[in-house]
Formats: structure tokens, C-alpha cells, sequence
């Protein structure tokens, strides 16, 4: 990593592999140092959480949001709704893998954040994305005179996505 232009001491580097990564050598703009320290890169084998389900729903309506449990357990995952405070949920299932479908009715989107099991704390993955449709809607105004036995037309100002169905009496 080269032309590190910033006043911040602490910095991260991004790697892509398993392993132990050593710092070998340091360059500021006058000198040369040896780097010094290690870490080691591993890979969480369980548990594991993944979560699907985006849909549109009327407002008020219900939708599944699925999410794939992996690893042994009991689980508990935890998500947050649009960047709210972070929901525990209690899986009991004592089997290696299960998919635990949650009924949810407010928009916005759930992402998984971590998921842990009675020995580990593994890897949460993805976003579920509720969205609600647009409510419909339908108006009559005004005042229709019309002698008698005569019939009239009523307009109706619709708004949504058609096709509509309307009742009256």
C-alpha cells in the first residue's frame, strides 16, 4: 500500500484471503523501518444466518421474511428495521440447520446483524427490502340533480393502479 495521505495514525487495509499477514517494512517521507506484529484471518464456520423475503404489501397487510439458520443449535438472531435498535430473536430448534420464517407488516428494510448459537458467535448476511404499495383511492363531490325516474352518471376520481373495483350504495 503506497501514498497513504492522511493525518490518522490507525489505518486498515482490506484482504481478500485466509491466513497470517506480518507487516514487513514501514515508509514515512524521510525513512525506512522494520513493520512489527502479526494477525491471523479466520474463517467463522458456524453459526451462520442469511435473509430473504423482499416484497410490496398493502399497508397493514403481512409478508414472510424467510431466514436460513445453519450450524448447530439453538440460534439467536438479531436484525434492525431501517437503522432502528437491533432485535434479538430466539430460534429453540436444537437441529444443525432450520428456516425461520418471520411474519413482519412494516416497511423498510430488515437486515440481519450478527447470529449466535450456545458455543459461537457466527456470520449474519443480507437484507430483506418491505415496501408498501401505494393506497388506492376513490372520491365522489358534489350535488347531481335529476327529475324523477331519470338516471344519472356519478364521476369518481380514482387514484393507484388500476384496475379498480369500487362498491357503493
Amino acid at each position: 500500500i503506497s501514498n497513504i495521505d492522511t493525518a490518522a495514525v490507525d489505518i486498515e487495509f482490506t484482504v481478500d484471503d485466509l491466513g497470517t499477514y506480518q507487516l514487513l517494512h514501514v515508509w514515512d517521507a524521510n525513512c525506512m523501518a522494520q513493520g512489527t506484529g502479526t494477525t491471523v484471518v479466520i474463517l467463522r464456520e458456524n453459526p451462520r444466518a442469511s435473509i430473504t423475503g423482499d416484497s410490496i404489501i398493502c399497508p397493514g397487510d403481512t409478508t414472510q421474511i424467510t431466514i436460513d439458520l445453519s450450524g448447530d443449535g439453538p440460534w439467536t438472531f438479531y436484525y434492525t428495521l431501517s437503522e432502528g435498535d437491533e432485535i434479538a430473536v430466539d430460534v429453540p430448534e436444537s437441529v444443525p440447520s432450520f428456516e425461520y420464517n418471520m411474519n413482519v407488516w412494516e416497511a423498510g428494510i430488515y437486515r440481519l446483524t450478527r447470529v449466535t448459537n450456545a458455543t459461537d458467535e457466527g456470520c449474519a448476511y443480507g437484507t430483506a427490502t418491505i415496501e408498501n404499495y401505494v393506497q388506492p383511492s376513490a372520491t365522489i363531490t358534489g350535488e347531481i340533480t335529476i327529475c324523477e325516474g331519470a338516471s344519472t352518471n356519478i364521476p369518481v376520481t380514482l387514484e393507484g393502479t388500476s384496475p379498480w373495483s369500487i362498491f357503493y350504495q
